[in-house]
């Protein structure tokens, strides 16, 4: 399974999509949940660009549980491959930022198992069987879960198992890859994908 994400081909039509979801977005901007006490800046960026992420999001998929886990296995394994190829660093930031968009959006799709998440924020590196451990958990996370159509829930089975650990780490890898912080990052997805919604 995570060969096919390593090494797969790019697609001519990107994830993202090109179409927004203004009702969407609106709907899920209504129940973000603001800390009131306690907000540092780095906290506010992150509501921010939760916001953007809803917004950009292609039409339909805001419940689709399967759509940011296999988004984010394939961004990670394209990010890992610009790093092999030697690429140019923006192209390598590039990638990051689509990683960042994909685990941003778990995150909001599962919000009720990840609200005290917190972003790392030492970089870290990893070996290669790491990042196709993480494909691999990631992969199999998709599918212990089931969609419960009253609380607008995916629930996890028995045999589900946790993954924020994995999510860390990536991050950790994004911060190592990127050479940037968050909010310099968060800014270079931002451009990157506003100039494609243009």
């Amino acid at each position: 399974v995570f060969y096919f994400f390593i090494f797969r081909m790019q697609s001519d039509s990107h994830p993202f999509g090109m179409k927004k979801s203004p009702l969407s977005f609106e709907i899920e901007t209504e129940k973000l949940e603001v800390r009131m006490s306690g907000l540092t800046m780095q906290d506010k960026i992150w509501i921010e660009y939760e916001k953007f992420v809803l917004s950009t999001l292609k039409e339909g998929k805001l419940h689709d549980l399967g759509y940011p886990i296999h988004g984010l296995c394939g961004e990670i394994s394209e990010l890992w491959l610009e790093i092999v190829k030697i690429s140019t660093q923006q192209e390598v930031i590039n990638e990051a930022g689509d990683v960042l968009w994909y685990l941003m959006l778990l995150l909001v799709t599962q919000k009720e198992e990840f609200t005290d998440f917190i972003f790392p924020s030492e970089p870290r590196n990893v070996s290669t069987i790491q990042i196709m451990r993480w494909i691999d958990k990631l992969s199999k996370y998709a599918t212990q879960h089931d969609f419960d159509k009253v609380s607008k829930r995916w629930k996890p089975r028995e045999n589900c198992q946790p993954i924020r650990i994995y999510l860390t780490e990536i991050c950790e890898y994004l911060l190592l890859a990127s050479g940037l912080t968050w909010d310099e990052l968060i800014k270079s997805n931002v451009e990157k994908l506003t100039k494609r919604l243009l």
